[in-house]
């Protein structure tokens, strides 16, 4: 019998940078109408005609909340599991040898972990490691790094 084990790779880490997008949209968008419904319901005054349609605005952002919250919830397990798993994964990449000429194990893990579960740009992770932001050399080299990271994270696993 052959145990097939689900490797870590770039595409489980997409999922996690795109799950932890989706909370925070999720969070801040809770965040809005919980400002919303907090705040005086103060009336305006125009001049216009109204409306003769009734519209209730209290009781649409109290279901566009609860439907946020409830995808929120089931998200967030999914999010919290996969984070586990990957931040061991990254914990047993640090465990592999240290090459002899490069950067470090450690920050090819930084790298990795700016990247996909801190959702930081490229310009910030650049700056993260003392490199000028607008030095497109640089930014070559930590794209060359993800690259290497990411084949150290798939070989620390096998």
């Amino acid at each position: 019998m052959v145990v097939t084990v689900d490797l870590i790779g770039k595409e489980r880490l997409k999922k996690q940078k795109y799950r932890l997008r989706t909370i925070l949209q999720l969070q801040n968008r809770i965040d809005q109408i919980d400002t919303e419904l907090s705040g005086p319901g103060g009336l305006k005054y125009s001049d216009m005609p109204r409306s003769q349609g009734t519209f209730d605005k209290v009781g649409t952002l109290i279901s566009e909340k609860m439907s946020k919250e409830k995808e929120l919830n089931k998200i967030l397990p999914k999010f919290e599991t996969e984070g586990k798993l990957i931040n061991e994964a990254l914990v047993k990449m640090g465990e592999l040898p240290q090459p002899n000429r490069g950067p470090l194990i450690s920050q090819y893990c930084d790298l990795l972990r700016y990247y996909y579960l801190e959702d930081k740009p490229w310009e910030e992770i650049l700056e993260s490691f003392s490199f000028e932001k607008d030095d497109d050399s640089k930014l070559r080299l930590v794209h060359k790094w993800h690259g290497k990271a990411l084949t150290l994270l798939k070989e620390s696993q096998i």
